[in-house]
Formats: structure tokens, C-alpha cells, sequence
């Protein structure tokens, strides 16, 4: 969700404290943690609507595009 993103992105190492699904992540990727980039609300914004914007192109559409 969005508030999970939002989370994520603002404070991962407390996510990494308490959240099961932020615990699994960090297993699956060999337990190299998210490093904190310290952004603020307005950048954790922008990367949502990027992220939803990303998850809207259609197939291979967004690989083609930065192809050069």
C-alpha cells in the first residue's frame, strides 16, 4: 500500500523493528538492509507516484524507452 510505502521509505530501519513483511524482505535479499536516504514527505511522495505511474506502462514499454 501506499502508508506501507510511505513507511518503508521514510524509516526503514524501524520498519525492519517491527513489520513481518519488512523482516521478509531482508531475508530474501540476504539480510543487506534498506539504507535510510533521509527524504522527506514530498520526495516520498514523488517516488509513489512514480512507482504507480512505472506500474501503469504497459509491458516492456518503460525498458524500451531508456533503451539507446
Amino acid at each position: 500500500s501506499d502508508a506501507w510505502l510511505a513507511r518503508w521509505l521514510k524509516e526503514p530501519e524501524k520498519m525492519l523493528e517491527t513489520d513481518a513483511d519488512a523482516k521478509a524482505m531482508l531475508k530474501e535479499y540476504n539480510n543487506i538492509p534498506m539504507p535510510n536516504q533521509n527524504l522527506g514527505d514530498a520526495e516520498i511522495k514523488q517516488y509513489i507516484q512514480y512507482f504507480h505511474w512505472i506500474d501503469a506502462q504497459p509491458a516492456g514499454a518503460a525498458k524500451a524507452a531508456g533503451a539507446h
